[in-house]
C-alpha cells in the first residue's frame, strides 16, 4: 500500500482490533489495487515484529496482495453516491402510495382483494420489522390481520422521495405516522393490549415502471425496536400466514377475489356475506 512503512513489515489479516492505530500512524495509507482507504479502515493489514526470514517475508507479502485483491472483490469498493431524486412525482408511484396506505386503513377484505390484484405483482414481498412474507394471498392476509386486530389505523403522510430503483423500478420512500387502535374486545386483550399504538415508520416500496405494479412492500419502524434478526422474519411470516389460515382468514381472502370481480359483497368486519 501506499504511503506505509517497509512492505516486509505488514501482512494481511482481516480482524479490525487495530484500526484507530493504523488510521493514527498512517493516515495517508491507501490501498494499492483501489486507491482508497477503505481497506485500511478494515484493518487488512498489522504489523509483524519478528518477520526475520526472507522466505517468510515473501510469502506474507504474497499472501497480503492476494488478500487485498480479493476484499477489495469481494466487497466491490466503489465511491457511494446518493440516487438522484425523481421530481416531478410520477404519477404511477403517486397511485401506487395511495393504493398501498389504503391497503392499512382499509375495513373491507373485498377492497383489500382489490387492491392486492390491481396494484400488486403476484410475486411481491412484504417485510417488516417481524416478519417477511412472498406471494399475494400471504401480502394480503397480513393487511387482512389488521382488520381482524384493530378496529382503526390512521395514517399521516409526511414527505415522499422518489429515486431510481433496482431492475427498473421506482423506489418510493415516505416518511409517515401510524395510529393503530385495537379493538380490546375480550377480557385479554382489554388488560394486555394499549389503547393506542403510535408508529414513526418509513413505508418504502419498489414499483415497476411498466406495469405500476409494487413488487417489493417493506415497513421500516423508526421507534419500535423489534429484535427480530433478518434471517428469522421469513419463518415468522410463514407461521403467521400458516396460523392466519388456521382461524379461517385464508377462507375470507380466497372469497373476497371473487368477490372483488364482481359476486359477494363484504361487510363492514371484514367477513364475506353469504347469500
Amino acid at each position: 500500500t501506499k504511503g506505509m512503512p517497509p512492505s516486509s513489515d505488514w501482512v494481511n489479516i482481516l480482524g479490525s482490533a487495530r484500526v484507530a492505530r493504523v488510521r493514527s500512524n498512517y493516515p495517508a495509507a491507501s490501498c494499492v489495487c483501489c486507491n482508497s482507504p477503505v481497506c485500511t479502515s478494515f484493518s487488512i493489514i498489522f504489523r509483524v515484529a519478528d518477520m526475520r526470514s526472507s522466505l517468510r517475508r515473501i510469502s506474507a507479502l504474497l499472501l497480503s496482495s492476494a488478500l487485498i485483491v480479493s476484499a477489495c472483490s469481494v466487497m466491490s469498493v466503489t465511491p457511494s453516491t446518493a440516487s438522484k431524486v425523481i421530481t416531478p412525482v410520477p404519477q404511477v408511484v403517486t397511485a401506487a402510495v395511495s393504493e398501498a396506505l389504503k391497503q392499512f386503513q382499509s375495513r373491507d377484505v373485498v377492497e383489500q382483494s382489490t387492491i392486492i390484484r390491481e396494484r400488486y405483482a403476484p410475486d411481491a414481498i412484504f417485510i417488516d420489522p417481524m416478519m417477511k412474507v412472498k406471494g399475494t394471498k400471504n401480502v394480503q392476509l397480513e393487511f387482512y390481520s389488521l382488520i381482524k386486530i384493530f378496529k382503526t389505523v390512521d395514517i399521516k403522510e409526511k414527505e415522499l422521495t422518489v429515486t431510481e430503483g433496482p431492475k427498473n423500478t421506482y423506489k418510493a420512500d415516505l416518511e409517515n405516522f401510524q395510529t393503530y387502535v385495537p379493538k380490546r374486545e375480550g377480557f385479554l386483550s382489554r388488560h394486555l393490549m394499549p389503547e393506542e399504538i403510535k408508529i414513526n415508520v418509513l413505508t418504502s416500496l419498489e414499483i415497476q415502471k411498466e406495469s405500476g405494479l409494487i413488487s417489493k412492500h417493506t415497513e421500516i419502524w423508526h421507534d419500535k425496536k423489534v429484535p427480530v434478526p433478518g434471517f428469522v422474519r421469513p419463518f415468522n411470516g410463514w407461521l403467521t400466514a400458516n396460523m392466519f389460515k388456521l382461524l379461517g382468514w385464508g377462507k375470507d381472502v380466497d372469497q373476497s377475489k371473487a368477490a372483488a370481480s364482481g359476486g359477494k359483497a363484504a361487510s363492514p368486519g371484514g367477513k364475506i356475506a353469504t347469500e
